[in-house]
């Protein structure tokens, strides 16, 4: 018989036996983790273990699987193929008592090394024999095998009873186990259906969490949300409110960030979930570029959008609008609403490389308003827009006007009139043209040369050669500018008013000229020069004390120090500086001797300072030389300061301060007269006022037009009382303090106060008001015929010649005989008429002209001088006031500009600032006509 069937029974016993050892040693380890499985999930559902508890009882599973592994290993490796091991199995289950198989295996391993070859082939031989008859199957322990699947049938039954009769509790467990770290809820009864609205929740807006709750069992009273920290673990629990059984809300007024969160109630707690906050797009800043149009010239601009929301360029400018977010965006949206009924559009401004920076253009075409939104790129629109005004400024043409001169310009022949013209736009101008006629002769235009003080403004100049142009007294010029700005539109000038030139002659300058160098003005001339001569006067006597006083120290000492030869140094840059004081003033009295007179007694006032003049001269030249030879030694501070003491010595007194006194008299005079000569004018406006209330004489009852002209009447009524009370009240005062001064005409103006006072023209004037405002036109007209016929009466009496006393008080005044003082006066009186009319004019008196004239001459030097009106008793002429602009600078501010009233601007012949009084002045008449 073969080996071979020893072998292949040996084979087959071992593959059986090791397959049901392995299998019931699995078995029994499936029974065991089963188990083990059991009570974890048991242990859960009871206790609802806490993540560490967690990870212990998976360690402990992690453990008993390894030991699993290692004793199903252990058993394979014991039941591995040993063929005496299983030969004496074989005979041991199968009670074979001979050995003949374990001795046949022996023999085969050995060969033929220990026994005879004939004996070891009989061994071997018995041992087949006893093979062939075994059957594999029978050597395993069948009972020992069922019983250990059984076992593991009945573990996983039990797992899949509990599974199928709590599923929940069960995948709980599974899962808490499965990832003890991810804070999955134990088991509860309870159902949570969890829900955060809406659905997409944005960053700083409200949010609801709802939870319904169900439950087999009782329903919990209680619940909160508890928010989850994922990077400290940190948790918060906010109760929420019960709105119904099982029904929960959790109002969260303002969102600020995404959070994980779950329900937890006393009967158990939700699953985590997780409340999403969207950031929404916001404005970090808006910058608008603007490209200005090509022939503005104009370099690019930029502007970033702060607490101004205006947008403003002129017509055409391109804007490129940039807008930057804290998120990257889908787009801005620029809305642009015109006023009105203009339809709105958008302008939709797209993404750049930089996706949270949006860009779009937009061309200013008209004023608007407009709204800005953003959109981030996951659809989010922003909460805030930037809304604003754009504003369309049109290229408006250039406003031109004359800087100088200004109003009707008086020049005499021979004269030159220097002309300055202005004009500003906000582009800029490009050319100035002047034209000019002659006595209605032209106009002949030329264009002018530009200086650009500014971007947005030009000036130009011309001159009037009057002699040149062969003008003549009573010759006309007028002239006129226009200005062109550099748009391309030719309607783009404009043009000032017409202006004047009136040529005059010598003795019509002259009493223009009185108007401005008055008696106040004078009087200020030399008490100027009093007070410059008083200064070096104080110079000289301080310079003289300390030159003594040295002198004295030197000479008590015997000797000159060296610290007195230092001082000597000094007291000779002194002496210099007196020296030149001096000189100056000569040179400022001889400018003054050398202007030309207006009045003839200025030459009294030149004859005292020319006599001043050449004291002051002798003295400045004294010192001068002295101080030409300073001292070097001791020797020559002797003759020095002997010297210098001479030079010092005061010079007799000047006979400048007794003209000073004199003319501060004739002033006195002068202010006097004028308040007479103002009640005399007061006189003639009331017996004009009177004679218009007398179309009102003979009606008892006035018609609405009427009473309109009555209180206008009654207003003026009113302010006639005003001035004359205000004229009476100064020459009261006046003529108290110069009773002593000028005693005739104190007591002259002071008769006539008393007169008008016991004759109560005041009360006859107020109560004309009172009437004429009460549409009492009848009795108004007798109360201001009553006050003007009084006031006639007295200008007969007292105001034919109101400067003849004061001829007799300042009899011998400079000099001058009573005639030629009542000439000086006269001519004073003239610088209070106006222009062109004799003395106190038909209604207009003291009060000056209505008309802004320009005096030019030798007398004014290179400043031109307003002599417009003056009011009560001002007789100061201050600087040259320009005729400014009608309309003011032009302006990218579209309600920037004022437009003249139309009528006004009618007017070429009246001076831009007077237009509009000159239209109200003529309709009052055309009211009055009526």
């Amino acid at each position: 018989m073969n080996a071979n069937v020893l072998q292949t029974t040996i084979r087959r016993a071992g593959r059986a036996t090791l397959a049901a050892e392995v299998l019931g040693a699995f078995a029994r380890t499936i029974a065991l983790i089963g188990a083990c499985l059991l009570v974890a999930v048991g242990l859960d559902v009871a206790m609802a273990l806490d993540a560490w508890a967690l990870i212990v009882v998976d360690a402990a599973a992690a453990g008993l699987v390894l030991g699993a592994g290692v004793y199903l290993a252990w058993v394979a490796y014991r039941n591995r193929h040993q063929p005496r091991r299983l030969a004496r199995l074989i005979e041991r289950v199968l009670g074979i008592k001979d050995n003949a198989l374990i001795n046949a295996v022996d023999l085969a391993e050995q060969g033929g090394r220990a026994t005879s070859q004939s004996l070891r082939q009989a061994g071997i031989a018995r041992g087949e024999a006893t093979a062939a008859t075994v059957a594999p199957r029978r050597v395993i322990d069948i009972r020992r095998l069922r019983k250990a699947l059984a076992i593991a049938a009945a573990a996983l039954l039990a797992i899949a009873a509990a599974a199928t009769i709590v599923p929940g509790a069960f995948r709980a467990a599974v899962i808490r186990y499965a990832d003890p770290l991810g804070d999955h809820p134990p088991f509860t009864l309870v159902a949570f259906d969890v829900t955060a609205e809406p659905a997409k929740i944005y960053l700083g807006h409200s949010a609801v969490i709802r939870a319904a709750l169900s439950s087999p069992v009782a329903l919990p009273q209680q619940a909160g949300v508890v928010f989850v920290d994922p990077r400290s673990g940190r948790r918060q629990n906010i109760p929420m409110l019960r709105v119904a059984d099982g029904q929960f809300v959790l109002n969260i007024e303002r969102a600020e960030e995404s959070a994980d969160f779950y329900v937890s109630t006393p009967a158990g707690r939700s699953r985590r979930y997780r409340m999403v906050v969207h950031a929404v797009p916001g404005f970090k800043r808006v910058v608008v570029d603007y490209a200005f149009p090509a022939y503005t010239h104009w370099a690019p601009a930029s502007a970033v959008q702060g607490e101004n929301t205006q947008w403003r360029a002129i017509k055409g400018t391109r804007a490129t609008i940039t807008v930057e977010s804290n998120l990257p965006l889908r787009q801005g949206l620029l809305t642009i609403t015109p006023p009105g009924k203009g339809s709105a559009y958008e302008i939709v401004l797209k993404p750049t490389a930089n996706r949270a920076i949006v860009r779009g253009d937009l061309e200013f075409a008209a004023s608007a308003r407009y709204r800005l939104a953003i959109t981030s790129a996951e659809g989010v629109e922003g909460n805030e827009t930037v809304e604003g005004t754009i504003a369309c400024i049109a290229d408006a043409p250039p406003q031109v006007s004359f800087a100088s001169p200004g109003g009707m310009v008086l020049a005499p022949e021979h004269w030159k009139v220097p002309v300055a013209i202005v004009a500003r736009d906000d582009v800029g101008v490009a050319r100035i043209r002047l034209a000019r006629s002659i006595n209605g002769w032209g106009p002949s235009a030329v264009d002018l040369g530009l200086k650009a003080s500014r971007p947005d403004e030009a000036t130009a100049e011309a001159v009037f050669d009057l002699g040149a142009l062969g003008a003549r007294g009573g010759d006309v010029i007028t002239y006129f500018a226009t200005a062109y700005d550099t748009h391309p539109s030719p309607a783009q000038f404009s043009e000032t008013p017409v202006q004047v030139i009136r040529v005059i002659t010598r003795e019509e300058y002259l009493q223009h000229a009185r108007r401005a160098l008055q008696m106040e003005k004078l009087q200020g001339e030399i008490d100027e020069f009093l007070k410059q001569m008083e200064g070096i006067e104080a110079q000289r006597d301080q310079l003289a004390r300390d030159i003594q006083a040295l002198q004295d120290k030197i000479a008590q000492a015997g000797k000159c120090t060296p610290e007195d030869l230092e001082k000597l140094r000094r007291l000779n840059e002194e002496l210099k500086d007196y020296a030149a004081a001096n000189e100056e003033l000569v040179r400022r009295m001889q400018q003054r001797i050398d202007r030309q007179s207006v009045y003839d007694f200025e030459d009294q006032i030149k004859a005292a300072l020319a006599k001043a003049k050449e004291d002051f001269a002798r003295q400045g030249a004294a010192a001068r030389g002295v101080a030409a030879l300073p001292p070097k030694d001791q020797a020559g501070a002797g003759e020095f300061m002997k010297n210098a003491l001479a030079a010092l010595k005061r010079p007799e007194a000047p006979q400048v301060a007794l003209t000073a006194k004199q003319l501060d008299l004739m002033r006195q005079a002068d202010e006097m007269a004028g308040l007479v000569e103002q009640i005399s004018s007061v006189a003639r406006q009331q017996r004009d006022l009177a004679d218009r209330l007398a179309q009102f004489s003979n009606k008892e009852q006035l018609d609405p037009t009427e009473e309109i002209r009555a209180r206008r009447m009654a207003a003026e009524q009113t302010e006639l009382r005003r001035q004359m009370l205000q004229a009476m009240e100064q020459l009261k005062a006046k003529g108290t303090m110069s009773r002593l001064s000028l005693p005739k005409m104190s007591a002259s103006v002071l008769k006539l106060v008393q007169e008008i006072e016991g004759l109560d023209v005041a009360q006859n004037q107020a109560d004309a008001a009172q009437l004429a405002q009460a549409a009492q036109g009848r009795y108004a007209y007798r109360e201001a015929d009553q006050a003007a016929i009084k006031l006639e009466s007295l200008i007969k009496e007292c105001c034919d010649n109101p400067t003849g006393d004061a001829s007799d008080d300042l009899d011998g005044s400079l000099g001058l005989t009573r005639q030629k003082l009542s000439q000086a006066l006269q001519q004073l009186s003239q610088g209070r008429s106006i222009p062109g009319m004799s003395q106190g004019g038909n209604g207009m008196g003291y009060q000056g002209s209505m008309t802004t004239v320009t005096l030019m001459g030798p007398h004014m030097g290179k400043g031109n001088l307003s002599a417009g009106r003056r009011g009560l008793g001002q007789a100061k002429t201050g600087p040259p006031v320009a005729e400014q602009p009608s309309g003011g600078a032009e302006t990218l501010a579209p309600d920037a500009r004022t437009d003249q009233d139309a009528n006004a601007a009618a007017m070429p012949g009246v001076p831009t600032r007077f237009r509009s009084l000159a239209e109200r002045y003529f309709r009052r008449l055309a009211d009055e006509s009526k």
